[in-house]
């Protein structure tokens, strides 16, 4: 299961205006479904952004399922012109946001991965829904909600 709530958080820190807004505490939590929509397991999460060089968000997230087992993780996102790249422990991918607080992701290949949409509720808040999938078939689900509680990210997302 750490896999799919590692690779669910691969945009959490993207989609504002400047990456440096993306800087900063989030914390919250979620849950893991499988294919039918019966919930598996539920997490909380504590991820720090940081801003290493214009254009760049480095992510560092510990998740703690609910019997507390904790994981760590990270993940590297490197705005472009249009849209975004993302480097994770577990794969690389990109997205695009198109306005709205809406943007979408996909870390993985042409044979498993996931898809990510974020919401961006307000400056400080997001909801994330990803769909696990093994050769165009979903497996799972996650849920979560973030919100922002410590210095920075101060932008919302377009």
């Amino acid at each position: 299961m750490k896999k799919l709530i590692l690779l669910a958080l691969a945009l959490p820190a993207l989609a504002f205006a400047s990456p440096s807004a993306a800087a900063g505490h989030w914390t919250g939590g979620g849950a893991t479904y499988d294919a039918a929509g019966h919930e598996i397991d539920q997490f909380v999460i504590s991820l720090v952004n940081t801003n290493p060089d214009p254009g760049t968000v480095e992510s560092n997230a510990v998740i703690t399922l609910a019997g507390g087992k904790t994981e760590n993780y990270w993940q590297k996102i490197t705005m472009r012109e249009t849209g975004f790249t993302i480097e994770t422990a577990d794969g690389k991918g990109g997205g695009y946001c198109f306005g709205e607080g809406v943007c979408q992701s996909y870390v993985g290949d042409a044979r498993h991965g996931v898809a990510t949409t974020i919401i961006y509720d307000s400056q400080s808040s997001m909801r994330l829904l990803s769909t696990e999938l093994d050769n165009g078939r979903p497996v799972h689900f996650i849920r979560q909600r973030l919100n922002l509680s410590g210095p920075g990210g101060t932008g919302l997302a377009p």
